[in-house]
């Protein structure tokens, strides 16, 4: 009976241990993924309204909170100019210098390659997807066409690809975060070009393409 309950203790000792090395390891993961950044960008901005389209630079803020450690919460505020040539028979040129608010929530691939060992699959960890919500203020000029409103606020739906590159620290948590991305960005509502002409317009949109650099902030010390 004595035999049995001591192999009875140093079994549970032992399942105890295991359990104990588990949890840690989860608490070392979370601690390392559970960062706040903030960061700044900038890029290339091209609307899709018009026919001619005149790309233009953009500037960005953001910050970013991740709950795991291959997703992240992104709150983005854009200023930059679209331009081009509209559909009228004037052939207009207008400037849009807008501003944007956008939230968009971002998946990292490595949450399904986290097993696979081939370098293609490594490499493509670190690049993610996105889709989210915003509002854009469409400060629009011309000169002739009297179908344009200068100011309006519209929706905005955004898709996200991206890549970052990680700094980390001898712990493997990161400190600085490089990040190429492309968003496209679609209007719901007239406006972008500022055009309320009594002919009807197909959806308009543009794109952004930006590289941002971001301080990462390990929440752990707090």
């Amino acid at each position: 009976m004595l035999i049995i309950n001591t192999k009875i203790v140093l079994w549970n000792r032992k399942s105890l241990f295991i359990a104990m090395m588990f949890i840690a390891q989860g608490l070392k993961a979370q601690n390392q993924f559970l960062q706040l950044t903030l960061g700044a960008g900038a890029g290339i901005v091209t609307t899709y309204a018009s026919p001619t389209t005149k790309p233009n630079i953009a500037f960005n803020g953001n910050a970013c909170y991740y709950p795991l450690s291959y997703m992240n919460v992104e709150v983005e505020g854009q200023i930059g100019k679209l331009g081009g040539e509209t559909f009228n028979q004037s052939g207009n040129n207008f400037t849009n210098k807008y501003q944007a608010g956008i939230v968009v929530l971002n998946l990292q691939l490595g949450n399904f390659l986290e097993r696979s060992r081939d370098p293609f699959s490594t490499f493509l960890r670190n690049a993610y997807v996105g889709a989210g919500f915003g509002l854009i203020h469409n400060r629009v000029t011309s000169t002739i066409n009297t179908d344009y409103y200068y100011h309006n606020i519209i929706p905005l739906i955004p898709i996200k690809l991206g890549y970052e590159f990680n700094l980390s620290s001898d712990f493997g948590a990161p400190i600085l975060k490089m990040d190429l991305s492309y968003s496209f960005n679609s209007t719901l509502g007239r406006g972008l070009y500022g055009d309320y002409g009594p002919v009807s317009q197909p959806v308009n949109s543009y794109g952004y393409f930006s590289v941002n650099l971001k301080y990462a902030i390990n929440l752990e010390r707090y």
